[in-house]
């Protein structure tokens, strides 16, 4: 998809998934979640795929990924920035605490082509305070 397609596409399958991280393993779920998100964007079928932490527990981290088939999340399993997120997840260490993984429909979808037409500004927390 891009954003000069006419009709948007609605994906198929959004999952949203929240791990809590032992102590000590936050920054580096962080930072192969960042990369699973950058090398998944770049995927066809990936619609959307979103990083987050939640502000009043730093060890937890959400995703938010959406997928305009369920095959194009079969691909997305196979791909190395997936393997290394699930290498590390359930590797030795065993650094994720809990996870909570929801798979959704689309009640109301606002593709990219539509968030294009919006000027976001990103600022520090630390900014705000």
């Amino acid at each position: 998809w891009s954003p000069s397609d006419e009709s948007p596409v609605i994906p198929e399958l959004i999952i949203v998934a929240q791990f809590d991280f032992k102590e000590g393993h936050a920054e580096e779920g962080a930072r192969l979640l960042a990369a699973s998100a950058q090398g998944s964007r770049k995927e066809p079928g990936c619609l959307r795929f979103d990083v987050m932490r939640d502000r009043a527990l730093p060890s937890r981290l959400l995703t938010f990924e959406a997928f305009a088939t369920a095959a194009d999340l079969e691909v997305h399993k196979a791909q190395p920035h997936t393997k290394a997120w699930g290498a590390f997840q359930f590797g030795e260490l065993k650094p994720v605490a809990s996870k909570v993984v929801r798979r959704l429909t689309v009640v109301e979808w606002q593709s990219r082509q539509a968030s294009a037409n919006y000027e976001v500004k990103v600022t520090s927390p630390r900014s705000r305070l």
